[in-house]
């Protein structure tokens, strides 16, 4: 049975953990599959969810077993901070900073970790540093596939990857900005989500007037601030969720007006109870890969306002679904897409509902992309 491992910067939340715990559901029935994560990360991870323990680790936990000095320094450092994450969080401290050569040390255990796999399937953005490195690893006898996620962009693409590399991609510009440098085994493939089932079940209902909602990462490139600030000129009321860097703002923000309620970063239950919730959600990312929250609220049934972003504009293509935003023009665009959503009459509203979950179930099923997947692996190792 041949030996896979998911690899990349997997974190706590996000597209990239959901579907690496997806990946492992797929590739479980018919492979020995194991998931290292290139970055530090704790074992709650939602990546690591219903996967044996002995079926992942992170580069913290494999420094940890390795070099027992730097693990004391992280150990010192949580117990003198009375910090709550792992130790192996605090293995970079003022310290091991000036001492220790962390590059070579994760050079050395990402090659010591990935020698017994007869495929690497890494899932992170094309100018991730360790691309390269697990590019010269590759043989007639240990594949590489890379499942890009973010946005391509040429100049980020390092000259030293092989060509037979296996890309996989949810995104058109993506799949044409890699073609155009001459990477030929590139397959497109659409995200689904682990949480159809409960989404597909959500009744075809909506309220009068309808419920907005945001919920994803709360960073920069998802332009949640800007959304918040043309939600707050046009009197808009929102419910937001999720976590990221910029939470302490989005919190700061919302709680000053009452048209805004903030729900808090949710686990699965709480997504779907979201998702119930709210009518239409809005996607103001300024790039993307996917993303993955826009087949979760097609399965769901909400209507979507979003950005011409990563593979929105196609996903909704074939739907009366067409209420775009403009970052140029954000407010303005706003405005119009609500004002139309809202002059829909019942029958009309329930109808586009429909359409979106069938186009869900066309294209982004769970079976339809498991498929897919397992179609790419075994036709190309």
């Amino acid at each position: 049975m041949s030996k896979i491992l998911i690899l990349g910067p997997i974190s706590e939340f996000g597209g990239r953990e959901s579907m690496t715990r997806f990946l492992y559901q797929i590739f479980d029935d018919l492979y020995k599959v194991s998931i290292f994560s290139t970055t530090v990360v704790s074992d709650q991870s939602i990546a690591f969810e219903k996967v044996p323990a002995q079926n992942f680790t992170s580069i913290g936990k494999e420094i940890t077993k390795r070099y027992p000095l730097i693990s004391l320094t992280g150990y010192l450092v949580k117990k003198y901070h009375s910090r709550k994450p792992p130790h192996y969080f605090f293995l970079k401290n003022g310290l091991t900073r000036s001492l220790v050569d962390f590059d070579k040390i994760y050079r050395k255990i990402i090659i010591d970790i990935t020698k017994d796999f007869d495929l690497l399937f890494y899932s992170g953005e094309i100018c991730d540093k360790w691309i390269s490195l697990l590019s010269a690893q590759t043989s007639s006898k240990k594949q590489l596939f890379i499942r890009v996620t973010g946005m391509v962009k040429v100049k980020q693409i390092s000259k030293t990857l092989s060509k037979d590399i296996h890309f996989i991609v949810h995104s058109p510009e993506n799949f044409d900005a890699l073609r155009t440098q001459g990477f030929e085994k590139v397959t497109y493939i659409e995200q689904s989500t682990r949480l159809e089932q409960q989404l597909l079940n959500l009744p075809l209902q909506h309220k009068d007037p309808p419920v907005y909602g945001y919920v994803g990462r709360l960073s920069s490139e998802k332009g949640i601030l800007e959304l918040l600030e043309a939600a707050y000129q046009l009197k808009l009321p929102l419910k937001i969720a999720g976590d990221g860097p910029l939470i302490d703002q989005v919190k700061a923000f919302v709680s000053k007006y009452d048209q805004f309620e903030y729900k808090g970063n949710l686990d699965d239950d709480g997504l779907v109870q979201f998702y119930q919730e709210t009518d239409v959600n809005i996607i103001s990312s300024f790039h993307e890969g996917g993303p993955i929250v826009g087949v979760e609220m097609m399965a769901a049934g909400n209507l979507i306002i979003s950005t011409k972003v990563g593979a929105m504009e196609k996903r909704l293509s074939n739907t009366k679904n067409q209420f775009f935003l403009e970052h140029q023009a954000l407010k303005e665009s706003l405005k119009n897409n609500v004002q139309k959503i809202n002059e829909l009459s019942s029958k009309e509203h329930t109808a586009l509902k429909q359409e979106l979950r069938n186009t869900y179930l066309e294209n982004s099923s769970i079976a339809s992309v498991r498929r897919a997947f397992l179609e790419t692996i075994k036709n190309n190792s």
